[in-house]
């Protein structure tokens, strides 16, 4: 099974270098006190925030994002550009013959002050079930579809379109 095309978002590469570079300037501040002999109220405090940068940076792990293969596409667990939230999406692979209609959608969502717009795949497959799954780049998403020869499933109203027609 040979990968195409994955979806990549330059926010999670960001979030994970920051979580990195923290941990590091985190031991480098607070090096005396791993290294004292006696056991004290700092190693102690120093271990639970180690654990929380270890914690968070798992989770950045565990999100998956789509991916497009030439039997199918495995749509990705992220419900959206966040990385806050522990409650992923099911993660499913679905062969090409199965998919009846793909759809890119804008889908407003309140991050700090001001709404922005995400980028939405949703997919119908023959057994009436609907999928989606966030997605970071939908002009390349099109473009690995058309690549596949398999732009005819992207629906009429679907955003990025017309970058079949080019």
């Amino acid at each position: 099974m040979e990968k195409i095309w994955s979806d990549r978002h330059n926010k999670r590469y960001a979030l994970l270098a920051l979580m990195v570079v923290g941990i590091f300037i985190f031991l480098y501040i607070f090096r005396w006190s791993l290294f004292q002999p006696k056991f004290s109220l700092s190693y102690i405090s120093i271990t639970i925030i180690l654990f929380y940068f270890s914690i968070f940076i798992i989770h950045i792990l565990r999100v998956r994002l789509t991916s497009i293969f030439e039997e199918g596409l495995r749509i990705g667990n992220a419900p959206d550009n966040s990385y806050e939230k522990f409650k992923l999406n099911k993660s499913a692979f679905i062969y090409w013959e199965d998919i009846t209609e793909l759809k890119i959608y804008g889908k407003d969502v309140r991050t700090g002050l001001a709404p922005s717009t995400i980028n939405l795949l949703r997919i119908k497959t023959k057994e009436k079930k609907k999928y989606e799954s966030f997605l970071a780049q939908p002009k390349d998403f099109v473009d690995a579809l058309k690549q596949l020869k398999k732009g005819n499933l992207l629906s009429k109203n679907s955003k990025y379109l017309d970058l079949l027609k080019k």
